[in-house]
């Protein structure tokens, strides 16, 4: 077990991951009655999505940021900088361990340079092993709770997302596990 991961320890171990969510407008199934034609309006006819940069700590969803974009260097430097403001006050004594993926803009110089003056250890998973990322779950659960729901703007999207992680904002997961 490496040593950041001892229980009291557990509390500046962060699980990192992006995942996005599309918004379809175009109607694949639905049902109707015989003979009709069924219709549903949207704004626009095409499918645009939205990327999420999600960190969870022990068993709770610590913070998540909505992008209109997919993302990149920057959008992961600002996340760096959002937990740094956001946990790093609660224990400014302590690094902050934080795993992440192979992404490149995690490899990036810029990246490597903001977490360490931040105080943050990136810690790289093995590639092709997205089962040994907690967040990895919460996604799974997230797309579940967005299935089978048409939005018709990306507002309502970041509605229905906002919505997920305040119901689910104490999660079944414990972020260690992954890892042992």
């Amino acid at each position: 077990m490496a040593p950041y991961l001892t229980p009291e320890k557990e509390t500046s171990l962060i699980a990192v991951d992006e995942c996005s969510v599309r918004l379809e407008t175009r109607l694949r199934k639905v049902v109707a009655e015989k003979g009709s034609k069924p219709v549903i309006t949207s704004e626009k006819t095409y499918s645009k999505g939205v990327s999420i940069i999600g960190g969870i700590t022990g068993t709770r969803m610590l913070i998540w940021d909505v992008i209109e974009a997919r993302a990149n260097t920057e959008h992961f430097m600002n996340f760096l900088d959002t937990v740094n403001g956001n946990y790093g006050r609660f224990f400014p004594e302590e690094e902050l361990n934080m795993i992440v993926d192979n992404a490149l803009y995690h490899h990036s110089k810029k990246t490597k340079k903001k977490a360490k003056d931040l105080k943050i250890n990136l810690h790289f998973q093995p590639s092709h092993s997205p089962f040994l990322n907690a967040a990895e779950e919460i996604w799974r659960q997230l797309r579940e709770f967005l299935r089978c729901r048409l939005f018709k703007t990306i507002e309502l999207l970041r509605e229905a997302i906002t919505e997920f992680f305040v119901i689910n904002n104490t999660l079944n997961i414990n972020v260690a596990s992954y890892l042992t």
